[in-house]
């Protein structure tokens, strides 16, 4: 789960499709959506509507893609009003292209569905002028549960944003470590200080990717008895090696975290083989907004020490578009067998740094297969 906006966007490139004659390519930053052949000029400024997004039906009309006759649109899901990749004579095409009235180079009027006009500018989110909303799966029972809320405090807010959104973040020949990106869920695990305990909870935190942006936590309690979260913390006493960890690092002021991948039979529609698996990715230190994270083979060796497995290492070594292009497709390595599809690999500096706009050095890279896979796919946050 990266930050969902609708943003304003001037075009960076168009590029020629090269199996087609009357679409084309337009690029914004990693990103390229299909479009028109003609329709769109580079600095022009557009509306891009990202993947996981639900589009009115107004939108989906303006840019072509409604049917009159079915009454829907031509798009992903039941109603054909989601968006999502898709390949076209065998190129990937992630997002839509919303055109704009241009006013300036920086500037534009966009018209909303009363036919009201918006004066906006580069980098607006415009989601909600244009009744674009983000797209919310279905949680299975199994990854639901009881919650209480924990305090905004003491969780650590957790996302990856796609290198496509980042393309220059990373420099050429600098050192970084390329993990596999597993299709689990996201798991926390949160030591709070003594002080901070929460009554009738105690100081372990277990959370979600979508609860812990909330300040929310799993209750520890028999409704939860089928929670997957809870029961990958009991079967591996995650709870025990955490309290570890922390012993290790001497800390006791402020809350000590691993953040780790849930995967297995059940969790997603990618199972790599059967029982449930946890894998760390981070492990830090700290209140949010003040969280501090060890560098990745400090993280690995403190989980390592715990018997706590780390997710597959792809590569270690001085970054190039080539190794990360390499590292993102292909096979997952998790089962050692391939059972299917790598989801893509997950980009960080071998020291810890942080970029403008972006703050920690850390992004994902995902595989265009992995995209554009067929059958029931699942995307649990």
């Amino acid at each position: 789960m990266s930050t969902f906006k609708v943003q304003v966007r001037a075009i960076d490139a168009i590029v020629a499709h090269p199996n087609a004659d009357s679409i084309e390519f337009v690029r914004i930053d990693g990103y390229q959506a299909i479009v028109p052949k003609g329709a769109f000029a580079p600095r022009q400024l557009v509306v891009y509507i990202p993947e996981a997004a639900v589009v009115p039906e107004y939108v989906l009309s303006i840019l072509g893609l409604w049917d009159e006759r079915k009454r829907k649109g031509k798009c992903a899901g039941s109603r054909g009003n989601r968006v999502r990749a898709i390949k076209l004579r065998d190129e990937l095409s992630q997002g839509l292209v919303f055109p704009l009235q241009p006013v300036s180079a920086t500037e534009a009027h966009l018209l909303d569905e009363r036919g009201h006009r918006h004066a906006v500018t580069v980098g607006e989110d415009v989601g909600e002028v244009l009744g674009i909303t983000k797209y919310e799966p279905y949680i299975p029972p199994e990854l639901a549960g009881e919650v209480f809320n924990a305090g905004f405090d003491l969780i650590p807010s957790f996302d990856i944003e796609n290198v496509k959104s980042y393309p220059h973040v990373l420099q050429e020949g600098e050192p970084v470590v390329i993990t596999e990106k597993l299709h689990g869920t996201f798991t926390g695990l949160c030591l709070v200080p003594q002080e901070h305990a929460i009554e009738g909870h105690g100081r372990l935190l277990v959370f979600s990717k979508g609860l812990g942006h909330k300040g929310l936590a799993f209750k520890d309690n028999k409704a939860n008895a089928r929670n997957v979260y809870l029961r990958v913390l009991r079967a591996l006493k995650l709870d025990e090696r955490l309290e570890e960890i922390a012993r290790q690092l001497g800390v006791t002021d402020k809350p000590v975290f691993v953040l780790g991948e849930t995967l297995g039979a059940g969790v997603q529609d990618l199972a790599y083989g059967g029982g449930l698996h946890f894998r760390a990715f981070d492990v830090g230190t700290g209140f949010r907004g003040m969280q501090r994270y060890l560098n990745v083979d400090d993280a690995r060796a403190v989980c390592e020490s715990v018997g706590i497995a780390s997710v597959p290492l792809l590569y270690d070594g001085p970054f190039s578009q080539t190794v990360l292009a390499a590292v993102t497709t292909g096979q997952e390595t998790f089962s050692g067998k391939q059972k299917h599809l790598r989801e893509g690999g997950v980009v960080r500096t071998k020291t810890e740094r942080t970029a403008p706009g972006l703050g920690r050095v850390i992004v994902k890279s995902v595989n265009p297969d992995y995209l554009v896979r067929k059958g029931e796919t699942t995307e649990y946050q």
